[in-house]
């Protein structure tokens, strides 16, 4: 398609390279804690979190800018209006985002606010590793 456009073929490799670099990469680590790591751009980083919740079904209920946090409701979305009912307290999660000079951090909340170590936060934040990845 560059080389259409009219840029050398060389340098049209050198920008498909340039724009390779730039991906983000996505890591999921649940040695202690478990967090998904995404190097690069911050906003992008966020962007490709809410995508990956949009995927799940899950809709996100409230953003905390000052906090860094989504609150994103998992209960499914069925009966004749959805989203009428008052969701279960059970089906809520709260995720925080930190930005770090490797990149994001993000990590699953327990509902006091610390850090979930639980083995259904390893399992919901592989959900949302794999929805980020694709």
């Amino acid at each position: 398609m560059l080389v259409y456009l009219g840029v050398a073929k060389t340098r049209s490799r050198d920008i498909q390279d340039e724009a390779t670099k730039k991906e983000l990469v996505v890591t999921l680590e649940t040695s202690d804690i478990p967090v998904v790591l995404v190097n690069g751009d911050h906003k992008l980083a966020i962007t490709r979190l809410e995508l990956a919740i949009d995927r799940l079904g899950h809709t996100i209920k409230n953003r905390d800018e000052a906090n860094k946090t989504i609150e994103v409701n998992a209960e499914s979305q069925g009966g004749f209006i959805p989203g009428f009912a008052e969701s279960d307290s059970d089906e809520n999660y709260q995720l925080q985002t930190k930005q770090t000079k490797q990149g994001t951090r993000i990590v699953l909340l327990e509902k006091n606010g610390d850090v979930s170590r639980t083995q259904a936060a390893a399992e919901r934040l592989t959900q949302l590793y794999e929805e980020m990845t694709k």
